[in-house]
């Protein structure tokens, strides 16, 4: 007989006995109602009619002496646990994983098909020797004949059963899935699955082994500043993690003035030197990583500023200004200031004694005035700039001479000769001082007035070395306003003083062409107007002339300004042109104008005489 069940071969052995029966064996203490029960029991006689113990604690007694020598029932089988499917889909940081899965069997046996034996159902003479009922806690139940599969998680670890991951999974019919989270490229892991049984608590299925795949590079910490100069830096970096492929090549991106856009470097080594950068400029560069699986994140951007320098070459000073005994010489900064301010400026001057260049001026300011300078005398000027990295090289050097200056302005514009309606020749004296430098040439200039009204700007009608021209493209009877100024290598003088000169008087222009007033087939009634330009002189009388191939005959002469003309032939074509005259002369005429009469009726014809007969 099993540890654990009992027999019965009394109708008045129970289950109360059974119990009682058992704790007094076990010595533990009786709760108050079997004590009462026992009390009560006790007043009674027995039912079997005897004074000896009751033939239900007995039996009780006897079936738990035979349960405690018999050994404890097996276990129920442990669930078989799969084995995880093919594919097995990963990533280089993550998986899927899935398990065909039996469904559970029922438990075998159950508890409510148990049940206390009834007076009427139990075999006479002591106790039963039917089919044992397992005692759990008091109450029976029915053994069972497989673990039951409570639910399923899976364990995940590198293959040393060292902390291992669990992962929840999601099961639906005969299929257990689970999403594997979080791995590291190309790395070995092993995955298994768990069943969970109330008998024997985790059940553990076959593991199954997989390597993620290679990944780009981890993303690069910033590169560093190994050293920098005034137009280089040197950057260094360290290799980031390669996620399971070897690092092929580094990728630097520089950024800043003057640097291109795009890679600054690509290659396998640990540092580079970026060169021909300017100084003092703010520079920022970043890394990248790449191997056969991709390109990593880029790092982030580090910024450098590189190192200061002495200014760069000035520009050649020259002569702002000048006098008979002074020169203003003044300068610009570099273009460079090489990253540090300038703090001031140095000015050398060689003045031909044969000591060579000195010091004249040292300050921030950006001009220099030499005075008692020597007429005639050559001046050389260099200049440099300074700041707290250092002094520039010099400037290119000036040379001028001193004392010199533009010169004086010519004398007034004169008249050579007199003056003709569309040109006139003038002249003018040299400045009287030249001031150290020669006359290399004069020009004059001039502009038209109209009732004293200047007609523009004033514009060069002149420019060469001789002190006279003549004055072409006037407007006859015009006053023109001139001056002259003459010029040297250190500049134009100041202008001559002006003068007002006029042209000569002309004959008048063309008049328009002649026009028809009326006519009739015997005569022409013919008129004209006046010129556009007088030139000087009024209009005294006109000249009207008759054209014919290539011929003129005068046909009017007079101040009116129309003509009747008669005689003419009906059906006459004539070609008439006018000319204006004033106190100078005849203008040109006019473009000739065609007139032509109208027809007249035929005249009577005349008397036939009679022919002898």
């Amino acid at each position: 007989m099993k540890k654990g069940f009992l027999t019965a071969n009394n109708s008045n052995t129970t289950n109360e006995d059974v119990v009682k029966v058992a704790k007094i064996l076990r010595k533990e203490p009786m709760d108050d109602t079997s004590t009462n029960k026992d009390d009560a029991s006790s007043e009674e006689p027995p039912t079997n009619g005897s004074n000896g113990p009751h033939v239900g604690e007995e039996c009780a007694v006897q079936a738990v002496q035979q349960a405690e020598e018999q050994p404890p029932p097996p276990p129920p089988p442990k669930p078989e646990v799969p084995t995880a499917l093919e594919p097995l889909l990963e990533g280089w940081s993550g998986a899927q994983v899935a398990w065909l899965i039996d469904a559970p069997d029922p438990a075998e046996g159950d508890a409510s098909s148990l049940k206390n034996p009834s007076p009427g159902d139990e075999p006479a003479g002591g106790c039963s020797s039917e089919e044992p009922a397992e005692v759990v806690g008091g109450e029976a139940k029915a053994p069972s004949g497989k673990a039951k599969v409570l639910g399923y998680h899976v364990l995940l670890d590198r293959g040393n059963n060292l902390e291992a991951q669990r992962f929840e999974g999601t099961q639906d019919q005969d299929e257990f899935r689970v999403a594997l989270s979080g791995l590291e490229a190309a790395t070995g892991y092993r995955v298994r699955l768990v069943a969970r049984t109330e008998e024997h608590g985790d059940v553990l299925g076959a593991a199954r082994s997989f390597r993620t795949a290679a990944a780009p590079p981890a993303k690069p910490q910033a590169p560093t500043v190994a050293s920098k100069g005034k137009s280089s830096v040197k950057f260094r970096w360290i290799a980031p993690d390669s996620r399971g492929a070897p690092i092929s090549r580094f990728e630097l991106e520089v950024a800043g003035a003057g640097v291109p856009k795009g890679l600054a470097y690509q290659g396998d080594e640990k540092s580079f030197e970026a060169k021909k950068l300017l100084p003092a400029q703010e520079y920022k560069a970043r890394l990248r990583a790449v191997n056969d699986a991709g390109t990593s994140e880029a790092s982030e951007w580090i910024t450098v500023l590189t190192s200061s320098s002495a200014p760069a070459v000035p520009p050649r000073p020259w002569i702002a200004s000048f006098a008979v005994d002074w020169m203003l010489v003044t300068w610009q900064p570099a273009d460079d200031d090489g990253g540090c301010a300038v703090d001031n400026y140095t000015l050398e001057v060689d003045d031909g004694s044969g000591a060579g260049f000195i010091v004249r001026y040292n300050g921030p300011e950006q001009k220099y005035v030499l005075g008692n300078a020597v007429a005639g005398h050559l001046y050389r000027f260099r200049i440099k700039a300074n700041n707290a990295q250092g002094a520039s090289p010099f400037s290119p050097v000036l040379e001028a001479s001193g004392c010199c200056g533009p010169p004086l302005p010519p004398g007034p514009i004169q008249l050579a000769a007199a003056p003709g309606p569309y040109a006139m020749r003038v002249v003018w004296l040299e400045p009287a001082s030249c001031n150290g430098s020669p006359i290399q040439m004069y020009q004059v200039h001039a502009r038209r007035l109209m009732d004293g009204v200047p007609m523009g700007f004033f514009e060069a009608v002149y420019s060469g070395p001789a002190t006279g021209c003549e004055v072409r493209s006037l407007y006859p009877a015009s006053v023109y306003e001139l001056r002259v100024v003459a010029m040297s290598a250190l500049g134009p003088s100041p202008p001559s003083q002006s003068v007002l000169l006029t042209s000569a008087g002309a004959p008048p222009s063309a008049p328009p062409p002649v026009f028809l007033i009326d006519s009739d087939p015997v005569s022409l009634n013919v008129g004209w107007t006046l010129p556009d330009l007088c030139n000087g002189a009024p209009v005294s009388a006109f000249t009207l002339e008759a054209v014919k191939h290539e011929q003129s005959a005068l046909v009017y002469e007079g101040p009116s300004l129309s003509r009747h003309l008669q005689g003419v032939a009906p059906g006459a074509t004539l070609w008439l042109r006018v000319a204006a005259i004033n106190s100078h002369g005849q203008g040109p005429f006019s473009h000739p104008t065609s007139f032509t009469t109208p027809c007249a009726p035929p005249s009577a014809p005349q008397a036939v005489a009679p022919q002898p007969s």
